[in-house]
C-alpha cells in the first residue's frame, strides 16, 4: 500500500484534479470531501453525507475515485475505511451505504463485506465496517480538518 495522509477538502478547485474523471467541483457540493495525498500529490477523493435521522443512522457515499496510477494500491479502500470510522464517531455504528454502478465494483464491495441492499445499493454494517477498518487502517485514521 502506498503511504497517504488525509485532509478534508472544502474547495476542489484549490487542487490539481485534472487526472480525475468525475466532476469533483460538482460532487464537492454534495457533502464532505476527503482527499488522500502522497506528499502534495492528490491521489484519491471520496464524498459522503452523514444521515443523522433518528430512524436511519448512516454515512452515504456518493463517489470514490482514485487516479489511475494509484488504483489497486489500497487508497480507495482506506478512503472507504475513513468514512466508516466517521460513521462510528457519529454513533452510526459503522453503517455506510453507497450505490455501485458496475458489477466489478459491486463485487469488490461484496468482497469487503458489504451486503446488497436492493438494486445497486450496497450496505456495510457494523461488523463489515470494523473488518475494513482493521484491514486498511489498523491504527485508525486521522483526517486533517474533519
Amino acid at each position: 500500500m502506498v503511504s497517504a495522509s488525509y485532509k478534508r477538502i472544502q474547495n476542489t478547485n484549490d487542487y490539481d484534479i485534472k487526472d480525475f474523471i468525475f466532476d469533483w467541483t460538482e460532487l464537492s457540493a454534495i457533502g464532505i470531501v476527503i482527499g488522500a495525498f502522497n506528499a502534495d500529490k492528490l491521489l484519491g477523493l471520496i464524498v459522503f453525507v452523514r444521515h443523522p435521522d433518528k430512524q436511519y443512522l448512516f454515512n452515504e457515499i456518493f463517489n470514490v475515485e482514485v487516479i489511475n496510477s494509484y488504483q489497486s494500491k489500497g487508497v480507495g479502500s482506506r478512503l472507504l475505511a475513513l468514512t466508516m470510522i466517521d460513521s462510528e464517531n457519529y454513533n452510526f455504528d459503522g453503517y455506510v451505504q453507497l450505490k455501485s454502478k458496475t458489477t466489478d465494483v459491486q463485487n469488490f464491495y461484496l468482497h469487503l463485506g458489504a451486503i446488497n441492499n436492493g438494486g445497486q445499493r450496497m450496505l456495510f454494517e457494523t461488523e463489515a465496517s470494523a473488518n475494513v477498518i482493521d484491514k486498511y487502517l489498523p491504527q485508525g485514521g486521522y483526517v486533517n480538518g474533519l
